[in-house]
């Protein structure tokens, strides 16, 4: 079976406030690795094996949210189970976690830490992998870090650089995934190349460590403090523009709004348990990407990316001399980014940087040297795209805002 792109999302109910039926609810909206409500003890694990099973029967994998096996942020870090029990009593009472739930197939891994900062915090992060992963190697230990981990002093990394620690967690340890916070763009444009930027620098150290370390975009589904309501177009707009950086699942900030935090509005769940219009555009979102592109995009490897039209600092510039005789001219900002299949095919996939309007194009080639055809259904319908006339004034390549459209190269 096909891998699909992995969506999950934030979850910080509890589980008395559901019953499995929820699970569906997630399901629906194109969740494939939910976040499971939150419980505070391990004794409270097998409250969540209803909603496992459930999980189980549609497919989908689970991360486990418990407050006694994470390190808790900020002011509260020194009562976290791992610094009050030492390394020795933290596995013990993971081993305990696992027992009880860690080896039912629905289950995905456990959270571990959001946004971890200073020496104490990210060097708890980095033993709790190694603990987790020992005692638990089929499960796939949790940590959203800010966006400016890369730049982090070595002491943060126990002496390491930013790339030498991902290099060890991804390769020595073994860990499967991590997230990144990356919420800019949802202030105004201006936040562009920053979160360009967190993307490219942590994408590069997994790609050059060369290990199976997937990064996730922690994108915004929920308006608060600078953060302005999302729309479907901005929904679209952040998945697309993470995956041409290389990002190879998403978690959603977050689904349920809730009375305690009245300054957070605008999720997919309203305070009431309604269905916003942010759950629909994000059930489209989600099952609309992995009906087109999910499935194909999982096989693929980012070789390298590019902006068109605006220069943002980040990545090259693209011009008709970066790629074999392939032009690419718009008056919008745009990226571009090309893939690589474990035949050495090549792909390109392009999106638009506007959330407005329509972003129109005009791509020529050399045809005696390839062709090009774009993939949809993830690569079950192929439609031929010949060299547009460079000599004509009309374009007739178009992006809706927040649009990204997939191609691959077809070498003669």
């Amino acid at each position: 079976m096909a891998q699909k792109f992995p969506f999950s999302m934030w979850n910080y109910n509890s589980p008395s406030d559901f019953t499995p039926d929820e699970v569906n609810l997630w399901a629906d909206c194109g969740m494939t690795h939910p976040m499971l409500p939150k419980v505070m003890t391990v004794d409270e694990l097998p409250t969540l094996i209803p909603f496992l099973d459930r999980a189980d029967e549609l497919g989908l994998k689970c991360i486990i949210c418990c407050k006694e096996l994470s390190l808790i942020r900020r002011q509260e870090l020194d009562i976290s189970s791992f610094y009050v029990l030492g390394p020795e009593g933290y596995e013990e009472l993971f081993r305990r976690a696992v027992e009880l739930v860690g080896n039912h197939p629905a289950t995905y891994g456990f959270y571990i830490g959001d946004e971890p900062l200073g020496e104490q915090f990210m060097h708890g992060v980095t033993e709790s992998y190694k603990i987790m992963r020992k005692v638990a190697p089929h499960l796939n230990p949790f940590v959203n870090y800010r966006d400016g981990t890369p730049y982090f002093p070595a002491s943060y990394f126990d002496g390491r650089t930013f790339e030498e620690w991902v290099d060890y967690i991804g390769n020595d340890l073994g860990v499967g995934f991590v997230t990144l916070d990356e919420y800019g763009p949802m202030i105004n444009d201006n936040l562009i190349p920053s979160y360009l930027r967190s993307m490219r620098d942590y994408i590069a150290a997994s790609e050059k460590a060369g290990s199976s370390l997937d990064v996730w975009a922690n994108l915004l589904s929920s308006a608060h403090y600078a953060y302005h309501l999302t729309s479907e177009i901005d929904l679209r707009w952040q998945l697309h523009t993470a995956v041409l950086c290389g990002c190879r699942g998403v978690m959603w900030f977050r689904f349920y709004d809730r009375l305690q935090g009245h300054e957070y509005y605008g999720s997919p769940i309203d305070v009431y348990g309604n269905k916003t219009d942010t759950y629909y555009g994000m059930l489209r979102t989600q099952r609309m990407f992995n009906d087109q592109y999910g499935e194909l995009m999982m096989t693929l490897k980012r070789k390298s990316t590019y902006h068109i039209c605006k220069d943002f600092g980040v990545y090259p510039v693209f011009d008709k001399n970066t790629y074999d005789s392939l032009d690419i001219k718009t008056f919008e900002n745009s990226l571009i980014s090309f893939f690589e299949d474990e035949n050495g095919n090549e792909y390109f996939a392009l999106a638009t940087l506007i959330k407005e309007y329509y972003s129109a194009y005009k791509i020529t080639y050399d045809e005696s040297k390839y062709t090009l055809t774009e993939l949809i259904m993830n690569g079950k319908t192929e439609i031929p795209y010949k060299s547009d006339d460079p000599d004509a004034e009309d374009c007739t390549f178009f992006l809706y805002p927040g649009q990204m459209r997939l191609f691959r190269i077809d070498k003669k």
